[in-house]
């Protein structure tokens, strides 16, 4: 089902979510499964279906990340192909940098607690501005057309999400 027809919305990245919202809203009255309650099993199932597409449509249009994905998808372009991201050593050597500075600090035993989350804050703070210039050449390559770019940035947000959550499992491990 192609999510931006099911909203009525043209395939475009920049949409108004005010809309977005209002649209979803009626369509899951539409199709709630208490509207459904005296239908026939089928109906039933019919209806279930319907709202679990709608949700499933609206939490990847609402957000700008996984809209650009889509629309990659849709435009036949595979972000998921991470071969192709492989190819900028400048890149992933920062990231293999960033991913040994994590390991690092779980091997520490120098660092008293405080300092290891004082390290793991000032790294995550610079993961944020990354995926910050990240998201703006996404953007802006997404504004153009230029599809390659946008699916090129959309991948190395990805290894950015991987080190959050390698830094989020320490802090858990940390708190515990």
């Amino acid at each position: 089902m192609d999510y931006f027809k099911l909203f009525d919305l043209s395939e475009d990245f920049f949409i108004d979510i005010s809309d977005l919202t209002e649209i979803y809203q009626e369509k899951q009255r539409l199709y709630h499964p208490d509207r459904f309650a005296s239908a026939d099993d089928k109906e039933k199932l019919s209806a279930l279906q319907m709202a679990t597409e709608i949700n499933a449509a609206y939490q990847t249009l609402k957000d700008p990340l996984t809209r650009a994905g889509y629309l990659l998808q849709c435009k036949g372009i595979d972000v998921q192909n991470e071969a192709l991201t492989l190819k900028d050593n400048k890149f992933l050597t920062h990231q293999f940098e960033l991913r040994e500075k994590i390991d690092s600090l779980q091997t520490n035993r120098n660092l008293s607690h405080e300092d290891l989350l004082v390290e793991l804050t000032i790294l995550v703070q610079q993961i944020d501005v990354e995926q910050r210039n990240l998201k703006n050449e996404l953007f802006t390559a997404v504004d153009y057309s230029n599809w390659e770019n946008a699916a090129d940035s959309l991948r190395k947000l990805k290894y950015y999400e991987r080190l959050l959550g390698l830094i989020d499992d320490f802090e858990e491990k940390l708190a515990s």
